[in-house]
């Protein structure tokens, strides 16, 4: 909307004049209407219709003339507003109008109140206030406009309230050029709407309507031309969200004189081209020069140089909003605007021999500037276009860039569409070469999809979770990697603020999702600038990932890809009616790695959405006792065209519901229920106390059976030749105490906990992806083979100590014994399977064998020594009992 229609409340004028704005008489005037202003009463309605109220007020006309006639700008504005509720009042007594004081001046004609048929004189110069306008300041932009506010008092609902003014002065800038962008509808009903443009006879003015099809009349005079816009009851035209920034949902008409866009380069050509003959800049030209002869990395350090060393502030007073300063001038001051900066580089990359030109477009229009009739208020943005003559050809560079990195001067311009190239033959519009990739790549699904497999994601998301039980916490990795952009936009967050910020920030983000996360480390942060990357890496703990289920049977929990939810967040309109827009070009990997003791039990697999807007992909799978969600989305086209928002709509809404992917696990009481199944037992329990009976029976009958084996000496004196423990004797007894000690905590930790029931109905269920048949015999005979190995060291132990002459031979019968239960054991390993082994993630037989490798060497060494060593015969001899 134009700000002069009044209708929104100036909170930003009130203020200024509360901190104690003085009213400048001298920048506007009270005086009569001119003579060359079409005027006709105003109609009030008494009885205005339904459809004409908005929020309280009825907005009666809205009557806008401009006289360029004589080579000036005449605006003369005139509107009526009734409040017919007191919602209509809030913002009523305050009249707002606009202007630059630098080549602008305001005339108050009226300003009325009209009640009960009877109209009042509510123009008070001490009531009116000049207040210097501040919105734009917070972007760095200082215009130089001002607002006129009049504040009238007294005002009640039923009243009506008109006032009329005329802004005289155009922009020197334009040389005269008549140009105008004037307003066809609202988002509020209007009674009467009328627009009226005066020209010379011979002006050759042209104007194209955008968004309505209606034909001005006109009307020819002997020494002007006019045409007129007019229309009663507007309908009001509310906007959908999320519109593209080129799509304008209110009708407008643009005039202009210009003959078309090679008579707007010429007149840009001449701001551009003003001389600069100074020092400061060739001095910088040869600095730049001599760190190397290679002409990108030049180019380079003087758009680093541009970019980093003139900081970004636009002074928009007068001619400068459109005509560049010096690049002296710019040197000296180290700050200026995208046009500023964009002459500046010019000027550095031509002393450095670089074809290099200023590039006019606009960030709104992009592509659809050619819609547009020539006229330079369509263009908003500047950047330089360099052209090596050589395979590099054609480079986009944008100075006002800030924190972009990359190894040369290939670094592109972020914006995108058309632009008009400044001092170069022709002055057409020219797609800028990234938009071009952009298009080419976005034509089908299948470019679309070949660019993915070229191209890697701008931003890599991997989420490390370990998902411990219901009452331990769970822990969360979260490593991030962006390139380009994406890499441009988190440095540029992290260096405005600090890391701290940064750290919080992302904390609080996360926290929405997971109330009870907390950090576990500082966030640590890597910039690599050659490359043009930022990778972040935070880890944090999650004291209640799951929560018990109604019926107390399992804990639940999700897992949610939180930064690809904003991406595809649905529209607020659904039934639309305008295009939509779409976050572009945008390239996300969001990995999801969570862990699990029990293992999984989900179905592998992979869905694919896509339409002509989007691509994307979610892919499930297993990978022992981690579940692995990759999900992947890339943007194919900036806007989805209104026929085609309703399907584009609904695949979000597929996408959206296939973000979050819930995940559970039983609680452990409940996981036993299940394995005792009809009957009262533990099974997993009876078999442990099982083994460890046997292993208490087996132990027992080895000591028994050791008390009627011979010893060489009872109770008498030694023979003669006989020895005592000792030598490698020792060794060997250490050798099999260790042997017990490894073989007791081998049972312990690492079979004893597949009888738990969580691991035990993952190993022992047909649906579980652990199943495999030869889990629970493998699991009887690992634990009765340990148990035996125990009881054989310890009988082997005892029969060392008293000496028994059957000490070599339970030895080395025990080790192999001992090999071919390894053996087995690695036997069963092979039938079970690398990947079930795996998966349920038992690391008793992954050690299957090395177990083998060791039970092999114990016999191989042993067995040798027991038989043909002096020390054993004498120790373990044959019957020899003194008298």
């Amino acid at each position: 909307m134009i700000k002069s229609v009044g209708i929104l409340c100036a909170v930003t004028a009130l203020l200024t004049l509360a901190a104690g704005g003085e009213v400048q008489a001298s920048e506007y005037s009270v005086g009569p209407r001119p003579s060359w202003v079409s005027y006709e009463p105003l109609v009030v309605r008494s009885k205005p219709a339904v459809e004409l109220v908005d929020r309280g007020t009825v907005y009666l006309s809205f009557d806008r003339q401009i006289d360029t006639r004589g080579g000036a700008r005449n605006m003369y504005t005139r509107i009526a507003r009734s409040f017919v509720d007191q919602v209509g009042m809030l913002a009523a007594g305050e009249i707002e109008i606009a202007f630059e004081p630098a080549f602008q001046t305001v005339r108050l004609h009226a300003v009325r109140l009209i009640r009960n048929d009877r109209t009042y004189d509510r123009l008070d110069r001490s009531r009116v206030h000049v207040v210097q306008s501040e919105g734009a300041r917070e972007n760095g932009v200082y215009d130089g406009s001002r607002a006129l506010v009049v504040l009238v008092p007294d005002l009640r609902v039923g009243d009506t309230l008109e006032y009329e003014y005329t802004v005289t002065g155009a922009n020197p800038v334009f040389d005269g050029h008549v140009l105008e962008e004037l307003p066809l509808q609202w988002d509020i009903p209007l009674a009467h709407r009328r627009l009226r443009v005066l020209a010379a006879a011979d002006a050759q003015l042209r104007y194209r309507t955008h968004g309505a099809a209606h034909d001005p009349a006109v009307s020819n005079y002997p020494t002007y031309r006019e045409w007129v816009w007019e229309a009663r009851d507007v309908p009001a035209r509310l906007p959908d969200d999320r519109l593209p920034s080129w799509y304008h949902p209110h009708a407008f008409v643009e005039i202009t004189d210009f003959d078309g866009w090679t008579e707007v380069a010429a007149w840009a050509g001449r701001l551009f081209s003003r001389n600069d003959d100074d020092r400061a800049v060739e001095r910088l030209v040869a600095e730049i020069a001599a760190a190397g002869d290679d002409t990108t990395e030049r180019a380079a350090r003087a758009l680093r140089f541009v970019q980093d060393e003139i900081r970004y502030l636009a002074i928009e007073i007068g001619e400068n909003s459109h005509a560049p300063s010096l690049p002296s001038q710019v040197l000296e001051r180290r700050f200026g605007d995208c046009k500023d900066k964009s002459l500046l580089l010019v000027s550095l990359l031509r002393g450095l021999g670089v074809d290099a030109h200023v590039a006019l477009l606009s960030t709104t229009e992009r592509e659809r500037l050619g819609a547009r009739l020539a006229s330079p208020l369509a263009l908003d943005h500047a950047v330089v276009r360099v052209d090596y003559g050589d395979a590099r050809g054609v480079v986009w560079l944008d100075p006002a860039l800030t924190h972009q990195r990359g190894h040369s001067a290939v670094l592109q311009s972020r914006a995108r569409g058309m632009a008009l190239v400044v001092g170069r033959d022709g002055g057409e519009l020219e797609t800028t070469a990234m938009d071009s990739k952009l298009a080419h790549s976005a034509t089908g699904h299948e470019s679309a999809a070949g660019a993915a497999n070229e191209n890697p994601a701008t931003t890599e998301i991997t989420v490390r979770m370990g998902l411990g039980r219901g009452e331990k916490p769970t822990w969360m990795r979260v490593d991030t990697l962006h390139r380009d952009e994406a890499a441009e936009n988190a440095r540029r967050e992290i260096r405005s603020s600090s890391v701290a910020a940064a750290e919080k920030a992302y904390r609080d983000y996360y926290a929405g999702l997971y109330p009870s996360l907390v950090s576990r480390e500082p966030m640590r942060v890597q910039d690599d600038e050659d490359a043009n990357t930022v990778t972040l890496r935070e880890e944090y703990a999650i004291e209640r990932f799951w929560t018990l289920a109604n019926d107390a049977s399992r804990y639940e929990g999700s897992l949610f890809p939180l930064e690809l939810a904003n991406l595809i967040e649905l529209p607020q309109t659904r039934a639309r009616t305008m295009p939509l827009e779409v976050v572009h070009p945008r390239h996300v990997v969001y990995t999801i790695r969570a862990e699990i003791d029990l293992g999984w039990a989900v179905e592998p697999g992979e869905v694919v959405i896509e339409d002509e807007a989007l691509r994307f992909v979610r892919n499930v799978s297993v990978s022992g006792n981690e579940l692995l969600l990759r999900y992947e989305l890339r943007t194919r086209a900036g806007y989805v065209e209104t026929e085609r928002t309703a399907m584009h709509i609904e695949s979000l809404g597929k996408i959206a519901r296939l973000l979050e992917y819930p995940v559970s696990r039983p609680v452990e009481a409940h996981m036993a229920a299940m394995v005792r199944g009809r009957s009262a037992l533990n099974w997993p329990k009876v078999f442990g106390a099982l083994t460890i009976a046997l292993f208490a029976f087996s132990l027992t009958a080895v000591c028994v059976s050791l008390r009627y084996h011979p010893v060489l000496h009872a109770d008498g004196p030694r023979a003669d030749g006989a020895q005592p423990l000792g030598g490698w004797l020792n060794m060997f007894i250490l050798a099999l105490a260790m042997l017990v000690v490894g073989t007791a905590h081998d049972l312990i930790a690492n079979v004893m906990p597949a009888l738990e029931p969580g691991i035990w109905i993952v190993i022992t269920s047909a649906d579980s992806p652990g199943f495999h048949p030869f889990w629970a015999p493998y699991l009887m005979y690992a634990i009765v083979a340990r148990l035996l190995v125990a009881a054989w060291l310890v009988g082997v132990i005892v029969a060392c100590f008293r000496r028994s002459t059957r000490t070599p031979s339970l030895a080395i019968g025990g080790l192999y014994v001992l090999l071919l239960l390894a053996l087995l054991e690695a036997d069963c390993f092979r039938v079970v399977g690398t990947g079930v082994v795996d998966q349920v993630g038992l690391p008793t037989i992954g050690r299957a064998y090395l177990n083998l490798v060791v039970a092999a060497v114990v016999t191989i060494t042993t067995t040798p020594y027991l038989l043909w060593s002096r020390r054993a015969r004498q120790t373990f001899g044959e019957h020899v009992v003194s008298s």
